[in-house]
């Protein structure tokens, strides 16, 4: 369910600001360049006009830069499986969705970290699926129980029998992309028909500091070739693999980023690029990049202002925590990158439901934060300031130390205020025992038990089968 950006965005860089980091990201790109351990990509930006530095380092120019911004489009689509309009991308509304690379599984019937396999990514599937307020699915984290030689692969089968919202892929390595498409082509009826209503996206990273590796550049050119959106994200942990400062790591994701663009602009003019950015800290108590901490948010804001700078769509971060548990500490975290991307803007937000430094998935974080999405809603409406809405001779007639329960205009509007099924406002002398957290672990225990997607074609089903078994056959 859509969410816009709102017309009184919260702005954390400013024109001049934006300006400043990208002075910087030039000069990283020229002056110091970027190693891509990929020979079709490096010999492509050669013949653009890019400056070998040897030992596969290559200096980009802001020529190179500019010809990839002004190809690269700042708005697209994405479609159901089944072939409707799911999600407009177009620098003014926003879309939640899951994640795709998690090793466990919060359990909410155990209560504990359990490895993640097929019955888990279903549970995260049908959930994923249930929830008005996440609007795509991922294929459901690393699977314990299948070869990791087409685990991947399998997970996106698996997802697919669950679900018909858009997905975004990452399937381990490039060569599975191709799997992975081939198979969308097939339901979605032919290449040239996913093309034109792609049901899925792609996903890839390069890795910080300034280094490209040979995967990640064949899953940008695969996703090009095959007019399947890709998003391209570095993550970046400040003190670590960045520098300590906001500023600093900024600069080396855009130009980790934008040295994406220009590889992907290159071998497929006009494709869909996605920018995505996470820049964390490195937690030096527990040598993790931390996913809740409020300078990876207030970092995820400013690449979100940055994206716009540049007119490129941005593929946010929210609704994640470091917690192990559906606590305190997780409901502050979510509900802050909530909050915080809402107010500052993104274009596609990924990893709700994610739990301890993202490695677990927790279907139970998932219905928390469609339920803290649900009350964040308020906030897109603005304020109707229309005559009618002042009621004047209302508060006229009602005067002083009057009421307005039995008014017409609190008869006909006081449904429209937000009432949460989960959240609880009664008046008790005694604390509940059924408190917040177990009404949580319902529900999700409820969704599970119940949810079937109506709207999954069965007809998908022997061409998932099909694939799944000639990728077993060609272990």
């Amino acid at each position: 369910m859509v969410f816009k950006s709102p017309s009184y965005k919260l702005s954390i860089l400013g024109k001049e600001g934006c300006s400043r980091v990208d002075k910087v990201v030039l000069r990283i790109m020229h002056e110091i360049g970027m190693i891509i351990d990929n020979k079709k990509a490096r010999e492509r930006l050669f013949d653009a006009g890019a400056k070998d530095m040897g030992g596969n380092k290559v200096s980009i120019s802001h020529d190179l830069i500019d010809k990839s911004l002004e190809t690269a489009p700042s708005t697209f689509k994405l479609y159901s499986v089944n072939g409707k309009e799911a999600m407009d991308i177009n620098k003014e509304n926003m879309y939640f969705g899951v994640s795709t690379s998690s090793l466990g599984f919060i359990d909410p019937w155990e209560g504990r970290k359990v490895a993640h396999t097929k019955r888990t990514s279903s549970y995260m599937a049908m959930v994923a699926d249930a929830l008005p307020n996440i609007d795509y699915v991922g294929n459901g984290g690393l699977l314990s129980d299948v070869d990791p030689r087409i685990g991947g692969r399998i997970n996106f089968t698996n997802t697919l029998r669950y679900t018909t919202k858009p997905m975004y892929i990452c399937p381990d390595y490039a060569a599975s992309y191709i799997d992975a498409i081939a198979l969308a082509q097939d339901i979605s009826g032919g290449a040239q028909k996913l093309k034109d209503k792609p049901f899925i996206f792609g996903y890839c990273e390069p890795v910080p500091p300034l280094y490209h590796s040979n995967d990640a550049i064949e899953k940008l050119i695969i996703c090009g070739d095959s007019g399947i959106p890709v998003v391209y994200m570095p993550y970046c942990m400040r003190g670590g693999t960045a520098g300590i400062f906001l500023a600093a790591a900024l600069a080396q994701n855009y130009a980790e980023i934008l040295t994406g663009l220009v590889i992907h602009q290159l071998f497929n003019p006009g494709a869909v690029f996605i920018a995505g950015s996470m820049p964390t800290i490195l937690d030096m108590k527990t040598t993790t990049g931390s996913y809740g901490a409020p300078e990876f948010h207030f970092g995820i804001a400013a690449s979100s202002e940055m994206c716009d700078y540049y007119n490129l769509p941005f593929f946010g971060t929210a609704g994640c925590t470091d917690s192990q548990q559906l606590d305190m500490q997780a409901s502050t975290e979510v509900t802050m990158g909530i909050l915080s991307t809402l107010l500052t803007g993104a274009d596609v937000v990924h990893d709700t439901g994610v739990m301890q430094h993202a490695s677990a998935l927790s279907p139970e974080i998932l219905v928390y934060t469609n339920e803290i999405l649900d009350m964040l809603r308020v906030y897109q409406e603005g304020i109707d300031l229309s005559d009618e809405s002042f009621i004047f001779d209302v508060i006229k007639r009602v005067g002083p130390r009057g009421h307005y329960l039995e008014e017409e205009t609190t008869l006909r509007n006081f449904k429209k205020i937000w009432y949460s099924k989960v959240f609880d406002r009664s008046l008790n002398s005694e604390i509940p025992q059924n408190n917040f957290a177990n009404k949580i672990k319902e529900k999700t225990k409820s969704i599970i038990a119940t949810h079937i997607n109506d709207s999954v074609n069965e007809n998908i089903i022997p061409i998932l089968e099909e694939h799944e078994r000639k990728w077993f056959v060609n272990l």
